[in-house]
């Protein structure tokens, strides 16, 4: 996959407090992308500032149930606890219903843009 320019996205599908350690250790990762059970700042300071991080949205209560202004302010909070410099990527967690309201996904969007702009303030 390195060879072809291609990154490596792991995603170990469950609760997976237990071996967030373990993870660490997986050869060639080059994206950790874990469900929405695990705490963006624990992922943060367990891998540290040079892991890329990739998620973590809840699309099964946060996209699905709650308004724009929930949904800003739970991307808000992820960023300033694992993006604050950088290599964290917003985006839903792996389960997004096909009955997510567009506006949902557009205020997560929107709120990625408007918190994630480089450098934070």
């Amino acid at each position: 996959m390195k060879k072809a320019g291609l990154y490596t996205i792991y995603h170990p599908d469950g609760y997976e407090y237990g071996i967030l350690c373990q993870d660490r250790a997986v050869p060639q990762v080059d994206i950790f992308h874990m469900s929405h059970n695990v705490d963006v700042a624990i992922l943060r300071q367990i891998y540290g500032q040079e892991a890329f991080l990739y998620g973590n949205i809840d699309g099964q209560e946060m996209l699905l149930f709650q308004g724009p202004a929930e949904i800003e302010a739970e991307v808000k909070r992820q960023i300033n606890q694992a993006g604050r410099n950088g290599r964290f990527i917003v985006s839903p967690n792996i389960n997004m219903p096909g009955d997510t309201p567009p506006q949902n996904l557009s205020a997560m969007v929107e709120a990625a843009k408007k918190h994630g702009t480089y450098p934070l303030v």
